[in-house]
Order: C-alpha cells, then sequence, then structure tokens
C-alpha cells in the first residue's frame, strides 16, 4: 500500500508515452488480428497485450492514464506476490519479504514501477514466474497450467524466452521417461513461438548481424550481471542522471562476487534442479540486450532491469537455500542479507519517487503537445513530427514520436489527454511553453517579405507593454518609437496576423501565445522592409503576442486583413 500510494501521488498526471502510443495507432488503424501478428519491423509478438489495449482502449479511452497505471501497479503487486512464495520456499519469509519489498520500491526500474509503459514485460514475467510454481508442482495439472502461462509468457513478451530455458531444465531433470512424456510443456510454447518468428517476425533493417550479436554476448553478460547487481542492492551513482549510474567499481566489484560464489556453488555442490533452472533464465535474460535492436541494445535500459533484479533476486535465493538461510545455520549472512536489502529498498524509494514525478512533468508536456496539435489540425502538415530536435528544446520531454495524421487517427478512435485550451492556461509555465513551440512549428509561423502596404488593414494591434513611446498612425496600425538602454515592445496580434514596417526592422523578434516566455524567435528575410506574419484561425480566443526587442528606429504595425497576401504556407 505504500509502495502503490508513493508512485500513484507522485505520478500522478502521467499519460501514454512511447510503446503504448504505437499500440493505440496501430489498433486505431489496423484490424485487430494483423496489429497483433504483424508488428512493425524491430518489434515483437505482445499477444495478450495487445488484447488487453484494445479492450482498454475501444472501452475506457485514452483520455484518462489512472485506469492503466492500476493495472501496472497490479502486475507489480503480483510480480512481488510471487517471487514472495517462490523465495520463502528458499530461504525463508525473514528474507523473502525484504526482498519482495525491494522489487515494490524499484526505482532503478522506473518505466515500470512508476508507468504502465511496460504491462506487456509486466505481464510476460508474472505468467514467467506462475509457471515456475507450478512446475514445483510435478503432476499433470500444474504440467498444463505451466504450459499454458510459459505461452502466454512467451508472446507477451520475448523475455518469456528466459522462462522457456528453465522449464526447459526443470523438466529435463525429471527421471526419465517421464521427462520426455512432459517436454510438450516447454515444447509446444516454444514451437509455436518459433513458428511466428520464423514466418512473420520482421528485423529491422541495418540491425546487427548475428556474428556481430554473438560477439558482444560475453560483454553484455558481464555488464547485465552489474547493473542487476547495483539496482538490486541500491549502490547506483548518485546522483541519478545517465544510463551510466549502475556502472561504478563497487558494483562490478559485487557482481564479480555473485559470480564467484555462484560458480563456486556450481562446482563444488550438488545443486538442485531449480538452480540450474534460475541460472539458464538469468543467462538468456542478460544475454537480451545484445540480440535487441537499435538505441534499446544496452543493459542499462530499465526495460531489463525490472526482469533481471527478480529473477536475479531468486538466483540469490537458491544459493541462500544451499548456504542454510532457511534453517538459520547462517545468522550473519541472514542479517547481512536484511541489511543490504533494506538499504536497497531506501535507495530506490527515492529514485522511484523522483522518476515518478519526472514522468509525471513528461505527461503534463505530452498534453500540452496534443493541445497544439488539437489547434492546428486544420493546417499541420499530416507528417510533422513533435519529436523533430526543430520543434522543441533538449529537455521538454517529446514523447509523442509519431506523425500528426497518426495522433488525429487515435483521437478519432480513442479519443484524447490532451488539456482543453482552458485547462492549458493554468498549467505551469513550462508546459504552456512547450504548447507554443509546438503550435507555431505546426502552423508553420514565419515572416513573409512584403513589398507594398495593402490598402486593406485588420484591426488595430494592441500595446501589452514597452520601452519607448506609441502613436497611433493610418487606421488600423500602430508606431512604436523605441526609447530605453534596451527597448522592447510586446503587441497582442490581431486575430488573422501582423504586417511590420520600418527603415530598419529589428532581428529580435519571438511569439508566445499560452506561454509566460516568449520562445519561439522569428527569423527576419534579409533586405526587407516590411513583413507580414499571418496566423491560420482557429476556435480560440486567445491571441498570440509578439515581442519585439532592440529595435533601433520606430517600427510600425498593422492589422493584418482575413485576404492579405504573404501567408505562411
Amino acid at each position: 500500500m505504500i509502495s502503490i500510494a508513493l508512485v500513484g501521488f507522485a505520478g500522478k498526471g502521467q499519460t501514454l508515452k512511447g510503446d503504448e502510443w504505437g499500440y493505440a495507432y496501430r489498433l486505431a488503424t489496423e484490424p485487430l488480428i494483423h496489429a497483433i501478428l504483424h508488428p512493425p519491423p524491430g518489434k515483437y509478438l505482445i499477444v495478450l497485450p495487445m488484447l488487453f489495449y484494445k479492450a482498454a482502449f475501444s472501452t475506457i479511452g485514452i483520455a484518462e492514464y489512472l485506469p492503466y497505471r492500476l493495472v501496472g501497479m497490479a502486475l507489480t503487486t503480483a510480480t512481488a506476490a510471487l517471487f514472495l512464495l517462490l523465495a520463502a520456499r528458499r530461504v525463508g519469509y525473514a528474507i523473502a519479504v525484504p526482498a519482495a519489498v525491494l522489487i515494490l520500491f524499484l526505482g532503478s526500474s522506473s518505466e515500470v514501477t512508476a508507468t504502465a509503459l511496460r504491462i506487456p514485460t509486466q505481464i510476460a514475467l508474472v505468467a514467467g514466474l506462475g509457471m515456475l510454481l507450478f512446475l514445483e508442482r510435478r503432476d499433470l495439472r500444474g504440467d498444463l497450467a505451466a504450459c499454458v502461462l510459459l505461452l502466454v509468457s512467451i508472446t507477451s513478451h520475448p523475455l518469456g524466452a528466459a522462462f522457456a530455458a528453465a522449464a526447459a531444465v526443470l523438466v529435463l531433470s525429471r527421471p526419465a521417461p517421464v521427462r520426455w512424456r512432459r517436454a510438450w510443456v516447454f515444447g509446444v510454447p516454444v514451437l509455436l513461438f518459433a513458428v511466428w518468428y520464423a514466418t512473420l517476425h520482421e528485423p529491422i533493417p541495418g540491425s546487427p548481424s548475428l556474428a556481430d550479436q554473438l560477439r558482444d554476448l560475453p560483454r553484455f553478460e558481464a555488464q547485465s550481471l552489474a547493473v542487476m547487481t547495483g539496482a538490486a542492492t541500491g549502490v547506483f551513482r548518485w546522483p541519478w542522471s545517465d544510463t551510466t549510474h549502475f556502472l561504478t567499481p563497487l558494483t562490478s566489484a559485487l557482481a564479480g562476487a555473485i559470480a564467484l560464489i555462484t560458480a563456486a556453488m556450481a562446482l563444488t555442490r550438488r545443486m538442485p534442479a531449480e538452480f540450474w533452472a534460475i541460472l539458464a533464465a538469468l543467462l538468456v535474460l542478460f544475454a537480451a540486450p545484445a540480440f535487441a535492436s537499435g538505441a534499446v541494445r544496452s543493459p542499462t535500459a530499465t526495460r531489463y532491469i525490472f526482469p533481471g533484479v527478480v529473477v536475479l533476486l531468486l538466483l540469490l535465493s537458491e544459493l541462500g537455500r544451499a548456504v542454510g538461510l532457511r534453517t538459520r545455520r547462517a545468522p550473519v549472512v541472514a542479517g547481512a542479507a536484511a541489511a543490504v536489502l533494506l538499504f536497497a529498498i531506501v535507495s530506490n524509494a527515492i529514485v522511484l519517487e523522483q522518476n515518478a514525478r519526472m514522468w509525471a512533468t513528461d505527461g503534463s508536456n505530452v498534453r500540452s503537445q496534443l493541445a497544439a496539435l488539437d489547434l492546428a489540425r486544420e493546417h499541420v502538415d499530416p507528417e510533422f513530427r513533435v519529436q523533430d530536435p526543430a520543434v522543441l528544446a533538449p529537455g521538454q520531454g517529446a514523447l509523442f514520436g509519431l506523425p500528426a495524421k497518426a495522433y488525429f487517427a487515435i483521437e478519432d478512435e480513442y479519443g484524447s489527454p490532451a488539456f482543453t485550451p482552458a485547462e492549458l492556461r493554468f498549467q505551469p509555465p513550462p508546459a504552456r511553453g512547450v504548447a507554443d513551440a509546438v503550435l507555431a512549428r505546426a502552423l508553420a509561423l514565419h515572416l513573409s517579405p512584403v513589398a507594398t502596404m495593402p490598402r486593406t488593414r485588420g484591426p488595430r494591434p494592441r500595446v501589452l507593454g514597452m520601452g519607448g513611446e506609441i502613436h497611433a498612425s493610418i487606421p488600423g496600425c500602430v508606431t512604436v518609437q523605441p526609447g530605453g538602454a534596451s527597448p522592447s515592445s510586446q503587441i497582442e496580434l490581431p486575430p488573422r496576423g501582423i504586417l511590420l514596417a520600418g527603415a530598419e526592422l529589428t532581428n529580435e523578434l519571438a511569439l508566445a501565445r499560452f506561454g509566460a516566455v516568449y520562445g519561439y524567435s522569428l527569423e527576419q528575410p534579409r533586405s526587407s522592409r516590411a513583413v507580414s506574419l499571418r496566423i491560420p484561425p482557429d476556435a480560440v480566443t486567445i491571441p498570440w503576442k509578439l515581442l519585439i526587442a532592440g529595435a533601433k528606429r520606430p517600427v510600425e504595425a498593422c492589422g493584418l486583413a482575413g485576404a492579405t497576401a504573404g501567408g505562411t504556407r
């Protein structure tokens, strides 16, 4: 309950992000079967998650994100509960409970614990842990349930391959001929997945070759162990700022110790089949980044950390059983393990709260971006992308990577989490600035040269504040006379736009609409004595504002009529 309250409060205000938008677009524009069985190149098979998303998008919509977060929290809790059942059988509840609590507070994997972004990963992990529990029964009903759960796991996310390896070890370790009679437990799910992979999976063009992936495998295994060790023990680097925070000398030393202890146990003791099964699953998980495509080929990606930590803790539980932690024959080791887990919980809880707030801020930015797209819908290029570096400055959180036409298709089918213009006015300044940047780029607002002054003019611009003097000139126009050491003027633009004329126009012109800061700069055409800025109409009465900074001579500002030339497109 404490974990849910912490994450729920700190992370409120989130919305869909990353892959979730891709799921929504596929489900909004493709038949369900095609969307499930034909993912984009480089993506993977996620059958049950896509069925969940289809049902949720069609009934709940996407305007509210809380239902999805509640599902993610429930899956995290289920993961911790299943881990507790497995670990307690090995080391007892005194050690298993703190380890399960760590899973709930695993801030080093905030994409999983603080958002709903990794529901496919969580479904695969819950199904895989359930499979391990049923295989421990060693009866037909348990094997049937394990087969179904493994099929769910391996078709919900590629990490299910790790549980397939564990299932193969557990079944094949049984006495003959039972091992061969029950090989279907893992054989059927693996065969079905292999058929799909061979016939329908499409790799990303330019992905690393199999030879390169195999060559990188030892490095990824070692790095993954260090990353998971740092996450599980809480000894990652502070402050939490980049993807290298796990790879410290201390985490490398601890990872080396775990590797040596595991090897010593494997070589000097007769370890049970469960140990070898968990070890096989862990090795497959640690190899996953090496076989990933593109930018996700990194063991520090939080999508790998959550399952990696859970399975690593299971392996440590097997080692604990081997040294007798459950029978209390090693009180010093048990006390040290409890102390490390307590430290890890505190460290991860701090990071969890910080990252939940970061996700909430990103959610506010995304909803502002979408509000801007809604306002520009009648004028924006269908291929316009918010994630273009020319649209948003670094740190403004462009978590919506689809083109505008994809967003509108999603909105028409499932609604939108976008702020309304009225809501946007009361958002924090950074969110309003993001909306201004996206809206101005989406409308392609820019200055166009004007050869002669138009005869027909619109409403006279209203001066909001200035350094200097204001003079009413011809109808529909106002003249701004600069003054002071740093002359600047702020003008409220008429609905259709503005025309600026002067002997020497300033190069420092910037726009704002919802934001308090003039963050969208306008580039002035060269050798032009007059320019126009046309504003496409929309249903919102909130006007654009223009900042004129650094003017050295008078500038005449005139309102544009609807038919004036010099538009933005």
